[in-house]
């Protein structure tokens, strides 16, 4: 069958544009496909291994498609499913969970068959009590030790980062920690690649098998691989004699978007792939869907400032004009409230959800949070606890993880007295000192130790305590379901009652919902996956990388930091903070390879905006209690005058700037909320309002007498989102303010019971 009738025979071919078309039906070997942002890169990835199965007749169990996150493993696999929706799926994961599955598989081979994953918080509890046995938790902190063992791993020996300590306390405390590890019969996630890796090399009779079972090989955002994934590719890929005897492999990346190079991803890698694979097939995908014209021609723009990059140059095919504004603030808090203006101008077109506001580093959030809250502007941060996080899951997941791993030591102490069970620090102490000098015991075997040892000082409640503990880590996960086992723990440890107990009623009853979540989490998971029992779910949560929170409003302005908005696309893009030694960062003025990084940064930023950005940059800025003058980034400046229109807004008012913005958005000016000091007035049609400039910001010089400040009673008294109380609905929260005339404000107020229209006279501040 020629191409051409391929082409006529699936239908999902003919949606490609000439390039996509070109990636995937390329003849078996080495690919690499060069995708720009915006360019359709899980369509093509997807098009692709639906194109193995049908054109060429793989078999799915032939191939393997490696993803960086969960997300996009289950959209490649809707878009395969949607394709072809009879035939079997291959697998489509992360590398994480492929190397979950190989070692799994290959137990045998391992030091130990039976092995948990630790998260990071296992990790930074361990290392802290390893640090402090050290003695040098004063000089560095267990976040920072753990992201520098991490770093480590994700170089092979020989390629020792710049960045890796080589103080003798570092190797010290990083081979307590494995030593620790080894005991608890635990792996990181970074031991999934290296045992992996290391697993492959030493048994060569594996990696054939492998090999004549695993024809087809596909990595999706190559730019993001690290020295130990690249290696394992190799290790797939090549045989003894470093021939490659595979039927194809397909690398997808964008050079451009490698962003993560703080946790070892190594933009170069695509350049790697290119020579160690070749003859290589290139492709360049540069047609993005998402953006107008003039974004894309900025992000260009800038992105060639870099060196030593694979060249591509994005286009669309959707024309505009005045679609990028800088904006030129006075300070960081006039910058804040700059922000909230256009949101409220732009929401009158845009809905909430797919405006973004992205910024550099997390401490730039906290003035943008004041003006959304004073503007009544619903916002959430990406970026916050995640769900299987959170304390109470991850106290129950502890017992779990102890169930199927009984030598999981963090598991063992995080549970050993919550909830309370009359075991104290002494008792847990001498828990830890007994294991220490019984390292093969598993923690049912100590627990029996401990229980039974008439000479060991325990009392009757802590003996009894430690036999409750022993009773309740002997059930069988092997032959019951693992909702009745969650359902038994909960139930027999009184979990409920416990948080009941300790926690307040508005915490309560959140975390009563997040371990019913849990529940209901673990019953879809066995529906989805007939057959699976306790281990195959606690694998899916430990490589799980999001949850979204079904709590959340509707509609919110998204606020995240750069590295979180990867992936994303959003209407409006807001980039705040555009000023030399913030973005691009202080770090990077001395090194070219951290300043390419942050261009890169950039021009992630840029590329998540389908139709309008706002950039804006201070004078002076403010961070934490000092005040400096900032000089406009560099990246601004690599715009073209000719895309991008630049407004100082300094010395000017809130109503001219309102002005200014509504006629940038293509909108009707709306009144939005001035701020007088700290405090907002919202002006109404009923109400003459002259904008008063504060002393900072006005033109004029500043008297040498100034007028004596307006008394508190006469300003405006009430506060968006201010909480009130009415005799009969109780406490609310004010959601919008209307000046009537003679100190009377009709109030809209959120209760409980529902939303209220009120004259203030009836109410008053909580």
């Amino acid at each position: 069958m020629n191409i051409q009738e391929t082409t006529q025979q699936f239908s999902f071919i003919t949606q490609l544009n000439d390039a996509q078309r070109d990636a995937v039906t390329a003849p078996l070997g080495v690919q690499m496909i060069i995708a720009g942002a915006g360019s359709g890169k899980t369509r093509v990835i997807a098009s692709r291994i639906a194109y193995l199965l049908s054109h060429y007749q793989v078999a799915a169990s032939a191939i393997v498609a490696l993803t960086f996150t969960n997300k996009a493993g289950s959209e490649m696999k809707e878009r395969i499913k949607s394709y072809l929706p009879n035939v079997a799926l291959p697998f489509v994961g992360t590398f994480h969970s492929y190397c979950v599955k190989l070692l799994r598989q290959y137990s045998s081979l391992l030091p130990f068959a039976d092995f948990s994953i630790i998260d990071t918080e296992d990790q930074r509890t361990m290392l802290k009590k390893i640090m402090e046995a050290h003695g040098i938790e004063k000089h560095i902190t267990p976040s920072k030790m753990q992201g520098l063992i991490s770093l480590s791993k994700n170089h092979l020996p020989g390629h020792r980062s710049s960045d890796i300590p080589s103080a003798p306390f570092f190797n010290e405390v990083a081979a307590a920690y494995e030593k620790e590890k080894a005991q608890s019969h635990a792996y990181d996630f970074d031991d999934l690649l290296l045992v992996t890796l290391n697993l492959l090399k030493k048994n060569r009779s594996v990696t054939a098998h492998l090999q004549r079972t695993i024809r087809h090989l596909l990595v999706d955002e190559y730019q993001d691989t690290n020295e130990v994934q690249h290696e394992l590719l190799k290790c797939l890929a090549f045989n003894e004699e470093n021939k490659m005897v595979l039927d194809s492999i397909c690398a997808v990346g964008d050079q451009d978007q490698s962003i993560y190079s703080w946790r070892g991803a190594q933009a170069d890698n695509m350049q790697r792939f290119c020579t160690d694979f070749a003859p290589v097939r290139t492709t360049t995908i540069e047609q993005n869907y998402r953006s107008v014209k003039p974004i894309l021609d900025a992000a260009n723009s800038v992105i060639v400032h870099n060196r030593g990059r694979i060249d591509k140059k994005l286009w669309s095919a959707k024309p505009a004009t005045n679609r990028l504004l800088s904006v030129y603030c006075q300070s960081g808090g006039q910058e804040a409230h700059t922000i909230a203006q256009t949101l409220q101008i732009a929401r009158q077109k845009i809905p909430l959800n797919n405006i973004a506001i992205l910024y550099r580093t997390h401490h730039q959030s906290r003035s943008i949070e004041e003006a959304l809250m004073l503007a009544g502007i619903a916002y959430t941060i990406i970026g916050g606890i995640r769900f299987y996080e959170r304390k109470e899951i991850k106290d129950i997941l502890a017992y779990a993880k102890l169930l199927v791993n009984r030598f999981d030591r963090p598991s063992f102490f995080r549970v050993i007295n919550t909830p309370t069970r009359g075991i104290g620090d002494k008792c847990i102490e001498l828990a830890s000192s007994t294991w220490d000098e019984h390292p093969t015991l598993n923690s049912l075997e100590l627990l029996a130790l401990l229980k039974n040892d008439q000479e060991n000082g325990l009392n009757k409640t802590q003996r009894t305590g430690f036999v409750q503990l022993h009773q309740l880590l002997s059930y069988d996960y092997k032959s019951t379901p693992a909702s009745t086992l969650f359902d038994a723990v909960i139930h027999a440890t009184e979990y409920m009652t416990y948080l009941r107990k300790n926690y307040t009623d508005q915490e309560l009853t959140t975390k009563l919902e997040n371990v019913q979540e849990l529940l209901s989490a673990v019953r879809s998971f066995e529906q989805e996956h007939p057959g699976a029992m306790l281990p195959e779910f606690l694998e899916h949560v430990m490589l799980m990388q999001e949850h979204e929170d079904k709590e959340k409003p509707l509609q919110q302005i998204k606020m995240m930091t750069l590295h979180s908005a990867k992936g994303l696309e959003f209407d409006l893009v807001v980039l705040c903070g555009l000023e030399e030694q913030l973005f691009p960062s202080a770090r990077a003025m001395n090194s070219n390879a951290d300043l390419e990084e942050e261009r890169r940064l950039m021009y992630v930023g840029l590329t998540r905006a389908r139709e309008f950005v706002l950039l804006t940059h201070s004078e002076i800025r403010t961070t934490y209690g000092t005040s400096t003058h900032q000089e406009m980034s560099r990246f601004i400046g690599e715009i073209p005058a000719t895309l991008l229109t630049s407004h100082d807004t300094r010395q000017e008012s809130p109503f001219a700037r309102t002005q200014k913005l509504s006629q940038w958005l293509g909108t009707t000016p709306v009144p939005t909320i001035q701020t007088y000091g700290s405090r907002p007035v919202v002006p109404t049609p009923t109400q003459t309002f002259k904008p008063r400039v504060p002393i900072s910001l006005r033109s004029a010089p500043v008297p040498s007498r100034p007028k004596a400040a307006t008394p508190l009673t006469q300003r405006a008294p009430w506060l968006v989102r201010m909480p009130v109380r009415h005799e009969t609905f109780g406490i609310g929260l004010i959601q919008e303010i209307e000046y009537k005339g003679n100190d009377e404000y009709f109030l809209t107020i959120s209760f409980k019971s529902g939303v209220k229209k009120l004259s203030s006279r009836f109410v008053q501040r909580s």
